[in-house]
């Protein structure tokens, strides 16, 4: 008789499986969470009486390469040991976060080479310990080592050490870790079901941001519920107010845990289109969401939904019919063309105005201090200019006209002084606008990354190009021609969001 074996150095082969570091530890804390679920009744009790809740605390020791997570949980008798400690062998609960009864040994074994689990169970005035080693094991040696203690029959935890780190994070992953970890446990956050803690800081979860309201001031945001195979699939989807590609797209949740979710959110093909991302529109920025899975198969490292047969192409119509007017919204541009505003924010905004206006600097800027001879500012602009004539543009654009082409070309120079002008421009000829941005200007320290400074740079261009177009006229031309000239500019962006948006709306 031929039968099948699994050795004893097949531990060692979960180090190279496809996990990520806060899908290993999820695994852990999956456990946790589902003792306290299981045990929900007692603990919640004993939690008032203490004044406490369920805690998960992560933390790190890049030095000794140690990771130690610790919970307040229901804790293990020795038959738990030994089922934990077993591969295969199934929980009492498989609807719940431990489906597989494979989590804690693959997860630990791939992050570490030894793994301690200390561990008493409420009501069992014992504690036990045993000790993991990847490679004793490997060598043909099971032995975990069982030690066991007297200790109080109320005390409940599970300590879990995971030493002799492959490789321990490194702070960007530590990052990703907790910016994970708080999206993954995000109902047990809100719902305050769960104080969890990395390295002493507490994670929580704010939500993706603010939804659109409707005229009436309703926000958009609508719950929906229907059948896939006999299971239900329940959820809500709305529309950001501020549209993020990182924050958009659906989480997908099962046992109320995330298993895809921001910042790499699942994005439905019939709302976001068939291309890896989605389509480049606004719906894809802003359409906003979570749908739960519960009772679908969930892959072994919990980082995908398992689908079967026709499941997805199903779930992606149903979700398109569900929400084809929200995607319409989505894709719409704001009313009035700008960010609504609150008078309480605009007062606010106003009054850090006031207070710079007010200023003594301001008041010596404009009151006391000479306005420099034309020739001296001509020179000082001149020479924010030059000392970019031997660098290659951050932007180049070739304007297609009726009168031929124009060239525009955006200098964003770290070689100018902060005492040099914050922009100037030259016209080499009739056809082309250089335009030179000193990004050592004081006034930048100011200037928020992201929207914030590409706004500004278009500021700066759309006040080059304003006076380059004024300065076709024959004759001396006023201020206001200027400001309306610029204002025009200003309206192109959202003329492109409207425009990209009807062509969105008209492919489909």
């Amino acid at each position: 008789m031929i039968q099948l074996e699994l050795g004893l150095n097949n531990i060692q082969s979960y180090k190279r499986l496809a996990y990520t570091y806060w899908h290993a530890l999820a695994e852990l804390v999956d456990n946790s969470t589902q003792s306290y679920f299981d045990n929900r009744d007692d603990l919640d009790a004993l939690y008032d009486n203490e004044g406490t809740q369920l805690t998960v605390r992560l933390v790190l020791d890049r030095h000794a390469r140690q990771l130690r997570i610790t919970d307040n949980a229901m804790g293990m008798d020795l038959e738990d040991l030994n089922r934990a400690t077993t591969v295969g062998a199934v929980p009492p609960n498989t609807s719940g976060r431990s489906s597989y009864g494979m989590g804690l040994k693959t997860a630990a074994c791939w992050m570490g080479d030894r793994i301690k689990i200390r561990t008493s169970k409420l009501g069992v005035p014992a504690e036990y310990e045993i000790l993991l080693d990847v490679n004793q094991v490997a060598n043909g040696d099971p032995d975990l080592g069982l030690i066991e203690r007297e200790c109080p029959a109320d005390d409940h935890y599970t300590i879990i050490e995971v030493s002799d780190l492959h490789h321990p994070p490194a702070t960007r992953t530590v990052t990703k870790i907790k910016e994970y970890l708080q999206s993954m446990y995000r109902v047990d956050l809100r719902d305050n079901l769960l104080f969890l803690e990395w390295n002493h800081d507490r994670l929580d979860w704010t939500g993706p941001g603010t939804l659109r309201r409707a005229q009436d001031g309703s926000p958009y945001r609508r719950e929906f519920r229907f059948e896939i195979d006999g299971r239900t699939v329940h959820g809500w989807a709305g529309i950001l107010e501020k549209g993020s590609r990182a924050k958009a797209g659906f989480s997908v949740l099962r046992a109320g845990r995330v298993i895809e979710g921001s910042p790499d959110s699942w994005r439905p093909r019939v709302l976001f289109g068939d291309q890896a991302g989605g389509r480049n529109d606004l719906a894809n920025q802003r359409l906003v969401g979570e749908i739960h899975f519960d009772g679908f198969d969930v892959s072994h490292t919990k980082d995908k939904i398992l689908w079967t047969d026709d499941e997805l192409n199903a779930i992606d119509d149903e979700l398109g019919r569900l929400f084809a007017d929200y995607r319409e919204e989505a894709n719409t541009p704001r009313r009035g063309g700008g960010t609504p505003h609150s008078p309480a924010q605009v007062d606010a905004a106003a009054a850090q105005i006031r207070d710079v206006l007010e200023s003594p600097e301001m008041v010596d800027r404009l009151t006391v201090e000479d306005i420099p001879a034309p020739e001296v500012a001509e020179a000082a602009l001149a020479e924010t200019a030059r000392v970019v004539l031997n660098e290659s543009p951050n932007v180049e654009a070739t304007l297609e006209g009726r009168f031929g082409d124009t060239h525009v070309a955006l200098f964003c120079s770290y070689s100018n002084s902060a005492n040099d002008p914050f922009m100037a421009f030259e016209i080499p000829n009739e056809a082309s606008v250089q335009v030179v941005v000193n990004m050592n200007h004081p006034f930048l320290e100011f200037v928020p990354a992201g929207d914030g400074l590409s706004n500004y740079l278009s500021m700066c261009i759309y006040d080059a190009l304003a006076e380059w177009r004024a300065s076709w006229q024959t004759q001396a031309f006023a201020p206001d021609t200027v400001r309306v000239l610029k204002d025009a500019l200003l309206r192109v962006p959202m003329s492109i969001l409207r425009r990209e948006a009807r062509q969105s709306t008209m492919s489909e």
